[in-house]
Formats: structure tokens, sequence, C-alpha cells
């Protein structure tokens, strides 16, 4: 009868620890988990504690599935038995081969589709067949709270206390040796100064970053420019952050479930989009508009948002605040063009010329997805910021 338990306990592991995903079990404070290379002797001991309660195989099932749903309330704890380790590399990143099997790796959070995972206080990645010391290079993670939240009594009163006056934003024209634009600079080192989640212009390497506005959408021709947008970044592997309005994302939810399974940010550009920005209104009425755009989307989409960009380039200090308590990683950008005008777009050439000349490490490039221009030298413009050395990165959690 003994031997018999043991052998549907190693049955159960195998089939578990066999499976497409993943093994995940919960423990309680602790990172520690038995593996498929415990000894006969300790299941023995096992399967004897078992016997005193008459277990069977029907309450041993039971059992996974209970403690698999309190998995997802608990910590996640993966075996290396399962996620199969390769000597290979993968999007670039050199897979570590120093895990060995049976280990634990504690799921400490989830970065785009890569998990990342803690093995002996050290960070590592893990994703389908592969554990990486280092997520893939063109991802970079931006700092944010780990949910938006509202706020509280005493953070809006001490946030209604700071300065108000609507400021204007825009990237100057003064540069540095790097051709890297001072004045995203010098915000940058200030608002961080002062702990704000924020970003004026990316790391100086030579990565830069493609965001878009989307206010609403535009088609000339029977096809939306979003929808040819969204084709030609998936053809060049190109991901970007689409900051949306509740209008565009209302009219076109079908392009905004696109963006999020095609695994690009979607970010909130506000619940309004007022002509003078949220820092126009009330501080009452920002955090409102800003609740409710955050509700939207995660209601409708079951997405949740974790970037914010100004709508109109108008912000202010009260206002920085606001989001940035709630939890939000603030985007700015670098590189700008008057491209939203459908009536008065700048000839393709000219802005293709500006994109190149304007370029520079940590490049953001803030665009509009309803400009017919952009459309058209999007794909030649993605081969020449590559031929210049750069590549696309993308910001994720």
């Amino acid at each position: 009868m003994k031997k018999w338990i043991v052998s549907i306990l190693i049955l159960i592991l195998l089939t578990g620890c066999t499976n497409q995903n993943p093994v995940q079990t919960t423990q309680e404070n602790t990172t520690d988990i038995r593996t498929m290379d415990q000894t006969e002797n300790e299941s023995e001991e096992i399967s004897a504690s078992l016997l005193e309660e008459s277990v069977t195989v029907e309450k041993l099932q039971a059992d996974s599935e209970k403690n698999l749903a309190q998995m997802q309330k608990e910590q996640t704890v993966y075996t290396t038995q399962c996620i199969n380790l390769y000597q290979e590399p993968s999007l670039e990143s050199d897979v570590m081969a120093i895990i060995g099997s049976g280990d634990a790796l504690k799921q400490i959070g989830v970065q785009d589709e890569w998990i990342k995972v803690d093995y002996c206080e050290q960070e590592y990645y893990a994703q389908g067949n592969y554990v990486t010391k280092e997520k893939p290079k063109n991802a970079f993670s931006v700092s944010h709270e780990g949910t938006i939240h509202t706020l509280t009594t005493e953070q809006i009163a001490e946030i209604g206390n700071l300065d108000a006056e609507v400021k204007g934003y825009g990237s100057g024209k003064e540069r540095d040796q790097q051709n890297r634009p001072l004045m995203p600079i010098s915000l940058q080192e200030y608002y961080r100064g002062k702990n704000y989640n924020i970003t004026f212009i990316g790391d100086n390497t030579k990565y830069i970053f493609l965001t878009f506005d989307m206010g609403w959408e535009y088609s000339n021709d029977g096809i939306r420019n979003t929808e040819k947008l969204l084709d030609i970044l998936k053809e060049k592997n190109v991901k970007a952050a689409f900051f949306v309005t509740h209008e565009y994302a209302n009219r076109s939810k079908d392009l905004v479930e696109r963006m999020i399974k095609e695994g690009h940010v979607v970010g909130s550009h506000g619940y309004s989009h007022p002509d003078n920005g949220i820092p126009s209104l009330p501080l009452n009425e920002q955090i409102e508009d800003t609740v409710n755009m955050q509700n939207y989307v995660k209601d409708t989409f079951q997405y949740d948002m974790y970037m914010y960009r100004f709508s109109s380039s108008y912000y202010s200090d009260m206002s920085l605040a606001m989001v940035n308590a709630m939890g939000y990683h603030t985007s700015f950008w670098s590189v700008e063009s008057i491209d939203w005008l459908v009536d008065e777009q700048p000839d393709p050439a000219q802005l293709m010329e500006e994109y190149i000349n304007e370029l520079h490490p940590g490049a953001v490039y803030m665009m509009h997805a309803v400009s017919n221009s952009n459309i058209e030298i999007m794909s030649k413009w993605i081969d020449q910021v590559r031929e210049a050395g750069y590549e696309f990165g993308y910001y994720c959690r």
C-alpha cells in the first residue's frame, strides 16, 4: 500500500512538471520548495503521514486545485525542471546555465512577456524555455508604483498647495555635443531630483523611443492611419507607446486591443483632453479625469496603464505631483514636429530630414498617427535610424 501511494505521488509530480506551463507552487514567506530530487525515504515519510489522513487520489487532485487558486494571491515559485534551460542566445541575452535542475525561482515581477525571478538573491528573467541574466536589451523598464491608486485626503491637501501655474513644454533647440537637447535633460534632472517618476529623454545610449499621441483617428482612403502604422511596426519589429484619450479608445476599441495584443505600451492621455491641458482644470477635476481614464481602460480592455502623458503639451507642478502620487510614470519627449494638422501636413521629405537631423542617443520621438506624412515615411525612416547605428527600445513595466 505504501509503495502504491509513493507511485501516485511521483506520477502527480511528473505530470505537473511536464505541462507546457511552468509548475507553480506557493509557500508562506519562503522560496524553498521541494523538488523531484527528493529521496525515496523522504517520499515514504510523506506517504506515511498521508496514510494517516486516508488520502485518496481525488483528495490530492482537489488539494492541488486549491493550492493553485491560493497561489494567485501569494508568491509564485517556478522550478527549473519545468523551464528547461538552454545554452544558446535568446533575444540577444546570454542564457545562464548556472541554475541547476530543480532549483527554485521566485517570481518577483513581470516585464513585458518576461517573468522576473529571484534566485539566490540575484535577478534573472524567464520566458518559455529560457532563463537569462538580463532582460531583452531593447526593453527599458520605467519606474512607477505597482498599481495606480486613488489619493488620500492628506495627499490631495499637500498637492493642492503646490504651484498650479500652467507651463508649456517644448524640447528646445540648444543641444550638447551628442545632439541631445538641453531642455529635456535639465528638466529631467530637476524633477527626478524631487523623486518624480518621469522621462523627458532616454538614457545616453544608442536606443531611441517611438511614441504616439492618440486623440482621434484619421483616414483619407478608407483605411485608418493607425492600422497602416501598426502594420509597419509589426513588419519592422518595433514597439511603440500609444497615449490614448477616452474618445480615441472608445471609438477605436479594435485598434487599442491590437496595440495591447502586439506588445505595445498603451498609456493615458487623459479622459477629456481639454484644449488648455489638464492643468487648466481644478485639482479635483484633474483627479477625476485621470481616474476615469484609468478605470475605463481597465474595465474595457483588462489592461493596467502605468504611463501618462499630458495633453496639449501643458503641465504644472501640481499636475505632475498628482499623477506621480497616483503611481504613474510621466512621459514627455525630446523630438517633436507639427504633424497633427491633417490639412497642413509637413512635406514628407522635409519631415524625414527633420527627424534624422534631430536623432540623438535616448531620443523620445513624439508623433501623431493622424499624420499622413508620418505614415508615408515611417518604414524608410525606421531603416535609416538603424543604418545610423541606432535601435528602437521600448518602455515596459
